[in-house]
Order: C-alpha cells, then sequence, then structure tokens
C-alpha cells in the first residue's frame, strides 16, 4: 500500500483487508496519477471526488479522493483480501462519506487541519467492516 502523506492513518483485519485514510494538504483530487486505476468522477457528501477502481494495481482495491480544498485532499481506500475493484468501492464509499462530513468546508479553509486529522483517525477506528 502506498502512503499518501503522514496525517493518516491505516487499519487491516484478517481476511477483510486494510482501510487507510489520508489528508494530503499540498494535492487536489486532480492530482492523483491518471495511470494508477480506472478514475472516474462522482460527489461524496456533496463534495467533488474521485474514484479510482483498481487503485494500486490491485485487482480488488478502491480509493476515492474527497476535495476539501481545490489544493488539499482526503484519500481513503480499500484493498480487500478477496472480492473485486466493484466490491472495494461499495464497501469504502460509506466510509468516505462518515467522515467527509467532518471535514471543514472550503469556507473554513483557515481552520487548523488537525480538526481534519481527527475526523480521519476516528472515522476509521468507528467504522464496522462486513
Amino acid at each position: 500500500m502506498r502512503y499518501e502523506s503522514d496525517n493518516g492513518c491505516q487499519t487491516s483485519k484478517r481476511r477483510y483487508g486494510s482501510v487507510s485514510a489520508y489528508l494530503v494538504d499540498n494535492a487536489g483530487i486532480d492530482q492523483y496519477d491518471k495511470n494508477e486505476g480506472f478514475q472516474s468522477p462522482t460527489t461524496i457528501s456533496g463534495r467533488d471526488a474521485v474514484e479510482i477502481s483498481g487503485f494500486g494495481g490491485s485487482a480488488s482495491a478502491c480509493l476515492i479522493g474527497v476535495s476539501v480544498t481545490p489544493k488539499a485532499r482526503a484519500s481513503i481506500s480499500l484493498t480487500l483480501s478477496g472480492g473485486t475493484n466493484e466490491q472495494a468501492c461499495t464497501q469504502v464509499r460509506p466510509i468516505a462519506e462518515k467522515f467527509s462530513a467532518q471535514l471543514p468546508r472550503e469556507a473554513d479553509s483557515d481552520q487548523s487541519l488537525a480538526r481534519v486529522n481527527l475526523a480521519v483517525t476516528s472515522s476509521i477506528s468507528t467504522t464496522g467492516s462486513p
């Protein structure tokens, strides 16, 4: 798994997979590598986002990048121990929706990013897996 930044966390569960979430404060959602999986625009909790099926070259992974500001994003990814990219995308979406509601809106972008880091950490620790 590739790390997006030092501002995030990851957890894993045997026979399920791993989930990670990172705040990237120096790159927007338009700055993902165009060769990393199949990218499609979407929205998460009313925010611009990009879904990347097969992120990292995996056959069972999905990443959702959520726009915080034009130059900052939250990246949430799920890699399943078994399954398909489509299953990973279906399962990572509620995780992305849960903590994106806690992210500051662009109008609040002067707000401390420490709050965002807390949102990322608490979302992963309170999200159950099937």
